[in-house]
């Protein structure tokens, strides 16, 4: 075999030569260095396996070492966003506490305001009705007082109406406070 032919075997052709070298040693007719050689020559054969399933191993290795460089180098990018995220919100938090806080302090204003509006309404309302019952008051003192007075000045009429010829039909009463009629029967 060429070193050309020994680099491009594959590896079952490579274990094919080291089980000939095998075979051959088993043979009572060869003598010892030549069994010694063929020895070495199959040594040479299991070694090439054994240098290729390494450099395969290798490969392997390194790839699964490059992978797991990039998730940690993914991993680290996705933790430097998490923290820019978490910042970003924490400051929208944080603008959105202090707008509560504002309102709730308007509102507490207000209401504290509107507090003082309902005590002075109370006081206004309690005067308004104090002044009512004293215009009551006064009023029907007036009322009275005028009544008396008018009562002073009654001077009642009566009013008769008839016709000639017949009896009397009506008495009226008229005065200050007003008129009514009265039926009354009169005999003559």
């Amino acid at each position: 075999m060429t070193f050309e032919q020994f680099e491009r075997a594959s590896p079952e052709e490579l274990k094919a030569q080291a089980k000939q070298c095998f075979d051959l040693i088993n043979d009572a007719q060869i003598v010892n260095e030549f069994q010694v050689a063929k020895l070495l020559e199959a040594q040479f054969y299991m070694q090439e396996l054994d240098r290729r399933e390494d450099s395969r191993i290798a490969i392997r290795d390194f790839r699964l070492e490059v992978a797991v460089i990039a998730l940690i180098f993914i991993e680290i990018i996705l933790s430097v966003a998490g923290i820019l995220l978490a910042i970003k919100q924490g400051n929208g938090e944080d603008k959105l506490m202090d707008k509560q806080n504002t309102i709730l302090a308007n509102l507490q204003n207000s209401t504290s305001d509107t507090g003082e509006a309902m005590k002075e309404l109370a006081v206004i309302t309690k005067a308004m009705s104090d002044n009512t019952a004293e215009s009551r008051k006064t009023l029907s003192s007036v009322d009275k007082g005028v009544h008396d007075q008018l009562a002073m000045f009654y001077d009642p009429s009566v009013l008769l109406f008839y016709d000639t010829g017949t009896e009397p039909r009506a008495v009226g009463k008229h005065g200050p406070l007003g008129s009514y009629l009265e039926r009354v029967q009169v005999k003559w």
